[in-house]
């Protein structure tokens, strides 16, 4: 006997997978939604806080903004905590690239990362993306998982914050 899947909630169930299981279901959803997360991830940040003992990390942007239409057009968001800055998103529209506006970025999320007692800073980019741009920044390469995607490959790299 295989899966059977809910018609009304893209939810598969397979029988085999659940046998001996009272209460629980195991459900394999194909088109998860955001309730789905976050039924995942607040008890995962709950026990994770708890047992670190420490705050969650918090949000920082540091934004692009255009001067005639008063718009934002790009910028870099991150996350400062437990020591560290994680950058999760960096963008430079076309038009601002090799104008120095990645490196301003970034130099005004590290103090931001040092006002906030972070260490270091943290990225992972694409091998199409920026990894010599981040290099260039004295980032440097700490990991790297090949062929992500098909022939390329995710890329970590850190900076430490703390001047000699």
């Amino acid at each position: 006997m295989g899966a059977v899947l809910s018609e009304l909630t893209g939810e598969e169930f397979d029988p085999e997978v659940n046998q001996g299981l009272m209460n629980e279901k195991i459900l394999l959803s194909k088109n998860p939604g955001v309730a789905d997360r976050l039924a995942i991830l607040r008890p995962l940040k709950a026990f994770n806080e708890a047992a670190l003992d420490l705050p969650p990390p918090e949000a920082v942007a540091v934004l692009i903004r255009d001067r005639e239409q008063k718009r934002k057009v790009g910028g870099l968001w991150g996350l400062a905590g437990w020591g560290w800055f994680q950058i999760e998103l960096l963008f430079v529209p076309e038009n601002l690239r090799s104008q120095g506006w990645g490196r301003r970025l970034i130099e005004r999320a590290a103090c931001e990362a040092r006002e906030r007692d972070c260490h270091s800073m943290w990225v992972e980019t694409f091998s199409f993306q920026a990894v010599d741009f981040y290099k260039k920044m004295g980032f440097e390469m700490f990991g790297e998982l090949d062929n992500y995607p098909n022939g390329n490959s995710r890329v970590f790299l850190k900076k430490s914050l703390i001047e000699i």
